[in-house]
């Protein structure tokens, strides 16, 4: 699996300081069950998925990119930055077809 980030990373206060030690940990293969990661989602219907960086063990994450979008220190953090990332995409584009604008981004 390829990991790539997304230029303006969406990251939790906490983890700032640490964060291109957290990526260089992920690109390596450690995958920590107390980090959230926000990606894209793989299904049709979402718009953003967020999971603990352990899950990145199963299979199905095996063959893809993961394009991060952000990283977060706890699940609640998490959800609050998806809805920091929502309000932004929306301000941004006047839409809500997240997973579109951030697909042509990451291009």
């Amino acid at each position: 699996m390829m990991i790539r980030c997304y230029r303006k990373l969406y990251i939790s206060e906490k983890l700032r300081e640490k964060q291109f030690s957290i990526i260089k940990d992920l690109t390596e293969g450690k995958y920590s069950p107390f980090l959230y990661l926000i990606t894209p989602a793989k299904s049709a219907q979402n718009q953003l998925e967020f999971f603990t960086a352990s899950m990145l063990h199963q299979d199905v994450y095996q063959q893809d990119v993961l394009w991060i979008i952000g990283l977060a220190d706890s699940y609640d953090v998490a959800a609050e930055l998806v809805r920091k990332i929502t309000k932004d995409v929306v301000k941004t584009t006047g839409g809500t077809d997240i997973k579109k604008y951030f697909m042509a981004e990451l291009q």
